[in-house]
C-alpha cells in the first residue's frame, strides 16, 4: 500500500483508502452492550452477524457511502443520521435486528 490514508472530516476514511486487493482470514467476536452502545460507523469485509438477547439498530450504507468513523455513536445518532436520511445522494438502509436474526454485511459495506 502507498502512504498513509489522510482522514476526511470528523476523522472518517474511505473504505477503499484502507481495504484495496488484501485478504484477510476469518474472526470471530463477542460483544455485548448496554441500550445506546455500539461501533462508530466502520466497513470491513463480508461479516455475519448474530444476536442471542435484545436488538440491535442497524444503519447500513453500500461501498460509495462507506466510512470510517471514531466518532460516538450517541453523537452519530443525533446528528448524522437525520442529516443522511435527508440527502437524496447518500443511500442509509436501516434496520432492527432481533433475537435469532442473522445479519449478513456484504464486503466494504458500511455499519
Amino acid at each position: 500500500m502507498g502512504g498513509v490514508p489522510q482522514l476526511k472530516q470528523e476523522g472518517t476514511l474511505e473504505a477503499g483508502q484502507l481495504l484495496t486487493k488484501h485478504h484477510f482470514p476469518f474472526f470471530s467476536h463477542f460483544f455485548a452492550g448496554a441500550s445506546g452502545t455500539g461501533a462508530p460507523h466502520h466497513w470491513h469485509m463480508a461479516a455475519i452477524n448474530t444476536i442471542a438477547y435484545g436488538r440491535k439498530r442497524w444503519f447500513l450504507f453500500p461501498p460509495k457511502d462507506s466510512v470510517y468513523s471514531i466518532k460516538p455513536v450517541s453523537r452519530m445518532l443525533f446528528e448524522d443520521v437525520p442529516q443522511l436520511r435527508d440527502n437524496p445522494n447518500t443511500t442509509m438502509l436501516e434496520c432492527v435486528q432481533e433475537a435469532g436474526d442473522i445479519m449478513i454485511v456484504p464486503t466494504f459495506w458500511g455499519a
